[in-house]
């Protein structure tokens, strides 16, 4: 089984994913607030929270981009310093109150990147979303932070600096909005098989069935989506080696986004037929928006986005997999 990377790491490989345009301006990135969380602070003060969600408002897929917030404390320097050349860089985050009066904010973490910088893998068009980071502790989201007087009405928060942009709290909505689909096609999961699966194996022939399952997965507390392929070695005298290699993001009702690249390097017998899969884990994505994480936040994929190798993306359907 081939898994979305949850408790897996695999062995590196000489191969590279593929290299999204380079065209496209950072422009094309809104960015938008999501869940406003208000809390009593006490002693007249209320604190409030509100998650980043990002669009790419363009028809083509653009490079992943850098957001780089104030001074760079000294833990993100290394990160901050890997950033594309495009990174939007900002100086101060301000709230706006309807009295006039600004309260300074915090973001975390202060380097964000959109899309996986990584993994080379770029910022599909027109798809709304939050990005969806696995820790130890589960979910992690990019947060603003702020505290205002509990007399005080916050209309805005300002991202200010070489780039400026201004997020309306007025009307936040509770999370990201659902794509329009109707955007580019969407493909249904028969379609898998026109995907290159593998590199560096001339003599092995892989290809996804064009069948799924959704399950719960051995070796994981959380469910997912089996996408079987079949692996076939041309070669009768001798083993070969190959490389599974694919790039995706996986796309979770309300709004999340979690990238997943491979390479990832294997072995099979001389003239031998074997089966596999590549899985999709459910994400947790804190549907209740509680900032805990809990069993009852895992969703299951809705539609997988491919990079392919011919740097087209493409939309696959999920919804119809069946359970088993």
């Amino acid at each position: 089984m081939v898994s979305d990377g949850l408790g897996i790491t695999p062995p590196a490989a000489p191969t590279q994913p593929p290299i999204p345009p380079t065209n496209v301006p950072a422009a094309n990135l809104e960015i938008f607030p999501v869940n406003l969380q208000i809390q009593d602070a006490g002693d007249g003060w209320n604190e409030a929270t509100l998650n980043l969600a990002y669009k790419n408002t363009g028809d083509v897929p653009m490079p992943p981009l850098c957001l780089i917030f104030g001074e760079t404390p000294a833990g993100w320097q290394s990160t901050a310093a890997g950033c594309p050349p495009n990174a939007m860089r900002f100086d101060q985050v301000m709230v706006e109150t309807a009295e006039g009066k600004t309260y300074p904010a915090q973001v975390a973490p202060p380097v964000i990147t959109v899309g996986d910088d990584e993994f080379k893998l770029p910022v599909p068009p027109q798809i709304p979303f939050r990005q969806v980071t696995t820790g130890a502790l589960g979910y992690i989201f990019e947060t603003i932070k702020f505290r205002f007087a509990q007399a005080a009405h916050p209309t805005a928060v300002v991202l200010s600096g070489p780039n400026e942009v201004r997020l309306d709290l007025n009307a936040v909505p509770a999370q990201a909005p659902a794509p329009d689909w109707n955007r580019s096609p969407v493909l249904p999961v028969t379609a898998l098989t026109q995907e290159t699966l593998a590199s560096n194996s001339p003599k092995v022939q892989i290809t996804f069935d064009g069948t799924c399952v959704y399950h719960d997965i051995p070796g994981f507390y959380q469910k997912g989506i089996d996408l079987p392929y079949t692996l076939v070695n041309t070669n009768a005298l001798d083993g070969e080696n190959y490389i599974i290699d694919i790039t995706y993001a996986a796309y979770f009702p309300g709004g999340g986004l979690k990238y997943r690249s491979y390479p990832l390097p294997l072995t099979i017998g001389p003239a031998q037929t074997e089966h596999d899969t590549v899985t999709v884990l459910d994400a947790a994505i804190d549907s209740d928006y509680d900032d805990i994480s809990e069993t009852d936040d895992e969703t299951r994929a809705s539609h997988l986005i491919v990079f392919g190798k011919d740097e087209a993306t493409r939309v696959y359907d999920l919804t119809g997999c069946p359970n088993q």
